[in-house]
């Protein structure tokens, strides 16, 4: 009977320990840096990546401005209706980086709409 609830506590004390979720590393693929509106190079990526972002809120003479940027899948179908941003958000002292992961394999393109500088990064596991 002993044996049998040393078992058990054993079996019990291995279901609570906690299953570590490994840490995906990441290499970029290609990099984007501008000012303003602007169309990136086509690139093609895994199932899964992400876009990281950066932006500067001292390049615009009120210290903020807005940045989006939407992804668009090659070849485009001329689909004129508004995709949902992929980033969307507001430059200032107190956000200028953020990311963003997709889960969506294929070619595509960024169009960026930003009113001063910023700096896109495409990564994919490495």
């Amino acid at each position: 009977m002993k044996k049998l609830i040393l078992i058990l506590i054993i079996l019990l004390s291995a279901c609570d320990t906690p299953q570590s979720t490994p840490t995906i590393k990441w290499k970029t693929l290609t990099s984007f840096s501008g000012s303003g509106n602007a169309r990136s190079e086509t690139f093609t990526v895994p199932a899964h990546w992400k876009i990281l972002w950066s932006c500067d809120p001292n390049s615009n003479k009120n210290n903020i401005y807005n940045i989006i940027v939407y992804k668009r899948k090659v070849p485009y179908n001329g689909d004129a209706s508004i995709p949902d941003a992929d980033i969307n958000q507001i430059c200032s002292n107190g956000s200028t980086s953020g990311e963003t992961e997709e889960n969506i394999a294929g070619s595509f393109y960024l169009e960026i709409n930003a009113e001063d500088a910023w700096s896109i990064s495409i990564q994919e596991p490495a």
